[in-house]
C-alpha cells in the first residue's frame, strides 16, 4: 500500500511517498481503508522533530483519519465490515487509572497514530476496535476526518476544563485556525459572545463568518486596549489560547477578576514570562487542556451529523502531495483545513 513515512526530521522534503507492507489486524482489532486524512499543524512538529513526543522512527504520519472498515478481527462484535468510521487519535489501553475515569487522553499505555505507531497518511490503517468511532452515512468522510483534533479539542477545553456558560464573554486566539474555528461555533453554541484573535485582516471576514462577534488583529492592534473597549473596560471570562509565548501575559491581562485562561498549546512559543502577584491578586485560573474523552467525540459527531457544526475544508490533496498540504500550513495563511484523500471522500 502507499503511505507517507518520515525516516529523519526536517523540512517538507523529507517526506516520502513509500510503497509500505499492508498491515494485518489482530484479533482485537480492524483494518480501516482511509479516504480523508486531516493535516494538522503537530504533524508539522513531528515532522520537524520539535513536537517533544516520543517520535519512532521511521514514523508513517498522521493523527486523523477517516475511512471504511475493510476487514476486522476475530474477536471484534462491535464493528463490521462496510462501517464508516474516525480513526480514534488515541490507541488507548482502556485498563489503566486514568483509562478507567475515561481520560483517554492520558492513558499510561497510550500509542498514538503517527507518533509511535503508524499514522493516517496511508491507504490501510491497523486500530483497535475500541478506538474508533462509527459515523452516520449522512456526515462527509472530508469533515469526518478533522474533528477529533480541532472540535475534540476545543469541546473539551471549553464545556470540560473551562465550564463555559451562556453570556459569558470568551476570547479565542488563534482563531483562524483548526481548534480556533472550532471553538468559535461552539462558544456560539453556547450563548457566549466571541472575540476572535487573528494574526491578518484577510482572517477577520472568515471568523466572523463563523459566527465571532469581534476580531482584533494583533499584528496592528493593542489587544488589552481594544478588549477593554469592547467590553466597557471588565474584560472577558474565558481565554482560550493555544499561541501561548509573548502573547500569554497580554491574553492574563484581559481576564476579568476570577477569570479563566485555557491553555492548550504553545504554537507561537513554548515559554512564557507571568506576573505572578497580578495573577494570584485577581483570582484568575489558569487551567491546562489537552485532548479529548470519547464522550466528546461521540458528542461533536452528533453535532457535526446535525449540521450544527462545519469545519471549512481549504483543499483536498491527493496523498502523493503530502509535501504541498505541510507548504501550505507552514505558511499559515490558509484559512480551514487542508486534507489528504486516497480516493473521493
Amino acid at each position: 500500500m502507499k503511505a507517507v513515512v518520515v525516516s529523519n526530521f526536517g523540512g517538507p522534503s523529507v517526506l516520502e511517498v513509500k510503497e509500505v507492507p499492508e498491515p494485518k489486524p489482530g484479533p482485537y482489532d480492524v483494518q480501516v481503508a482511509i479516504k480523508a486524512a486531516s493535516v494538522n499543524h503537530l504533524d508539522l512538529d513531528i515532522r520537524a522533530g520539535k513536537s517533544r513526543l516520543p517520535v519512532i522512527l521511521p514514523c508513517i504520519l498522521g493523527r486523523e483519519g477517516a475511512g471504511v472498515v475493510e476487514q476486522v478481527g476475530s474477536q471484534v462484535v462491535n464493528i463490521k465490515q462496510g462501517d464508516r468510521v474516525i480513526v480514534g487519535s488515541y490507541f488507548f489501553c482502556g485498563e489503566c487509572e486514568f483509562c478507567s475515569k475515561g481520560l483517554i487522553q492520558l492513558c499510561q499505555n497510550m500509542k498514538r497514530p503517527g507518533i509511535n505507531t503508524q499514522g493516517t497518511y496511508a491507504e490501510k490503517i491497523i486500530a483497535p476496535a475500541k478506538a474508533v468511532y462509527k459515523i452516520p452515512e449522512n456526515l462527509d468522510l472530508y469533515q469526518a476526518c478533522t474533528l477529533q483534533l480541532s472540535f475534540g479539542t476545543a469541546w473539551h477545553a471549553l464545556f470540560q476544563r473551562a465550564n463555559i456558560k451562556p453570556g459569558q464573554v470568551v476570547l479565542i486566539s488563534g482563531a483562524a485556525g483548526g481548534v480556533g474555528s472550532a471553538a468559535i461555533q461552539l462558544a456560539k453554541l453556547a450563548s457566549t459572545i466571541v472575540i476572535a484573535v487573528v494574526g491578518s485582516d484577510e482572517k477577520d471576514t472568515f471568523v466572523k463568518s463563523l459566527g465571532a462577534d469581534y476580531c482584533i488583529n494583533y499584528t496592528k492592534s493593542d489587544i488589552l486596549q481594544d478588549i477593554m473597549h469592547i467590553t466597557n473596560g471588565q474584560g472577558v471570562d474565558i481565554v482560550l489560547d493555544g499561541v501561548g509565548g509573548s502573547l500569554l501575559a497580554t491574553l492574563m491581562q484581559c481576564l476579568v477578576t476570577s477569570g479563566t485562561y485555557i491553555t492548550f498549546g504553545a504554537h507561537g512559543g513554548e515559554y512564557a514570562s507571568l506576573d505572578i502577584i497580578e495573577f494570584f491578586r485577581g483570582y484568575k485560573s489558569f487551567i491546562a487542556s489537552t485532548g479529548w474523552t470519547k464522550i466528546d467525540i461521540e458528542q461533536i459527531v452528533r453535532l457535526a451529523s446535525s449540521g450544527k457544526i462545519k469545519i471549512p475544508i481549504h483543499q483536498v490533496l491527493p496523498l502523493d502531495k503530502a509535501l504541498s498540504a505541510h507548504e501550505l500550513l507552514e505558511k499559515r495563511q490558509i484559512t480551514g483545513k487542508v486534507i489528504l484523500s486516497t480516493t473521493q471522500a
